[in-house]
């Protein structure tokens, strides 16, 4: 059974176990799994598979990813070690499936798969 613990808090409707969210790890944004929640804490489950306990204040939506990013399209790009990095697309390499996202102009541009991409519109 699927429910939130403790009766629902005012606002929390936006709220649900098992939405991908953000939440704060080592100075930067991670992505993890909601995966419970009461009034004032969210259950995360992280890339690396562990269990963290988050203040819902700090933990953000993510939306799913887009198939349809554009040259130019401004994102944030997840990588597992380094989490959330702001970027911008600079080819379409498979459209709709790998782009690749320049993070900063005097270094390489990376290779990214549509899933790990969130569109910064």
């Amino acid at each position: 059974r699927l429910g939130i613990a403790r009766g629902s808090a005012p606002g929390m409707r936006a709220w649900s176990p098992m939405a991908v969210v953000a939440f704060p790890k080592a100075g930067a944004r991670s992505r993890g799994l909601l995966l419970a929640l009461d009034e004032e804490l969210g259950w995360v489950r992280t890339a690396s598979g562990h269990v963290e306990v988050h203040r819902l204040a700090e933990v953000t939506p993510v939306p799913l990813p887009p198939s349809d990013l554009k040259v130019g399209d401004r994102v944030e790009a997840f990588r597992w070690a380094t989490g959330f990095r702001e970027g911008k697309v600079v080819a379409e390499l498979e459209p709709g499936l790998r782009y690749r996202v320049e993070h900063e102009p005097d270094r390489p541009a990376q290779d990214y798969f549509f899933s790990v991409l969130v569109a910064r519109r």
